[in-house]
């Protein structure tokens, strides 16, 4: 079943200029808090049910949108995954018999 949409849904994609008024906002790239300042947000994975997760970009950081757009789209202030949990397999051994 189907029908027309009963409003515009509006998701951003891209770069944004933000002004946080109470909440401090993580810099991705220096890794410094700010509020009531300039800086840039944006939305970035992990998504789930087509809506993702903000991120915010200082403007001592990324001064333009252009510097903010380069570090928003490449993603390696990210930096890297964790590693993966070691295996149970090694941990789930047989106890030792008694007497040996």
């Amino acid at each position: 079943m189907k029908r027309e949409a009963q409003f515009e849904r509006k998701y951003k994609h891209g770069v944004y200029r933000t002004w946080p008024l109470f909440k401090w906002r993580y810099c991705e790239i220096c890794g410094k808090e700010f509020r009531r300042e300039w800086g840039w947000n944006y939305m970035g994975g992990p998504f789930f049910n087509n809506m993702g997760q903000y991120y915010y970009l200082c403007k001592q950081c990324c001064p333009t949108w252009k510097d903010a757009n380069r570090a928003a789209m490449s993603g390696a202030h990210r930096g890297t995954p964790p590693p993966d949990p070691p295996s149970m397999k090694s941990a789930a051994q047989p106890p030792a018999k008694r007497g040996e």
